[in-house]
């Protein structure tokens, strides 16, 4: 039997202007990159990035930074406003040893890189995929519902699906029983920020790391042990401001609520629905 412990993310928020340097051009997906690097390479938070491919193939960005909050609000930023239909993985103050294929410094890409045609996207949602979903009902009902889908092997092809909310923490206090990961994000209006801790309970402490998906789109299988994670809609509160969560209780289909910090196990009958896929 697997326990979960649901808590509320906590968070800080460091506002300031930021100073933009974008290409005048159409949103192709390639420019959208561009308008990314070229944002965070003009903000002094974001300029010590080093960027690649990450083990799955998707676009990596290791930032080094002296505040850690003040640097993942710029990026956040800086991906929201640029690049919101592209699939991306950060990290603030990560592990050298982590793998990063064809690592550069974001200053030297500037005006383009191989790494944007090659890094893997997001695969978007289609009308036959919502007629076939045996969530629709759900999905309609509830704008911050996603799907997490975590695996004991590293191919994603059994897993068990979460049906989550958002702003919650989801931890694994068997982990690490979950190999790899992919989600689908519903929702047709917003993007999806999710970060995932690998050594770490309670969605804190060491370095968690994030992805991003678009609006009405699943990721790639991504290959990584997973001990607890969390996830925000770019329209929610806790995207920019994750203090506001605190207290926040959580309302399900069933129409019962939890508060934060409650233990709660798939015998408690407010715990997310899940099943066995595929």
């Amino acid at each position: 039997m697997i326990f979960f412990t649901v808590v509320l993310f906590l968070g800080l928020t460091i506002s300031g202007a930021l100073a933009w340097d974008i290409v005048d051009s159409n949103q192709t997906t390639a420019y959208q990159y561009i308008n990314l690097v070229r944002c965070l390479n003009a903000n002094e938070p974001t300029s010590n990035t080093t960027v690649g491919l990450d083990s799955d193939g998707i676009l990596f960005f290791n930032i080094k930074a002296q505040d850690a909050e003040h640097s993942t609000y710029v990026f956040d930023r800086c991906l929201n406003q640029n690049a919101n239909s592209t699939m991306i993985h950060y990290i603030i103050n990560g592990d050298q040893n982590e793998t990063m294929i064809n690592a550069t410094h974001i200053s030297q890409i500037q005006n383009g890189s191989e790494l944007f045609s090659s890094c893997g996207k997001p695969n978007f949602i289609t009308d036959d995929d919502e007629s076939k979903s045996l969530n629709l009902t759900k999905r309609q009902k509830y704008s911050n519902y996603y799907e997490m889908k975590v695996s004991g092997t590293t191919n994603c092809k059994e897993y068990e699906q979460f049906d989550s909310l958002t702003d919650v923490c989801y931890d694994n206090h068997d982990a690490p029983s979950f190999k790899a990961f992919h989600l689908k994000n519903p929702n047709h209006n917003a993007g999806l920020k999710y970060v995932i801790w690998d050594s770490h309970h309670d969605c804190k402490d060491g370095n968690g790391h994030t992805y991003s998906i678009p609006p009405g789109s699943t990721s790639l299988c991504t290959k990584r042990e997973v001990y607890s994670w969390f996830a925000t809609l770019s329209v929610d509160e806790c995207y920019e401001h994750p203090k506001k969560c605190t207290g926040v209780h959580v309302d399900h289909s069933w129409q019962g609520t939890y508060k934060s910090g409650e233990r709660m196990t798939y015998s408690h009958p407010y715990y997310p629905h899940f099943y066995n896929g595929p």
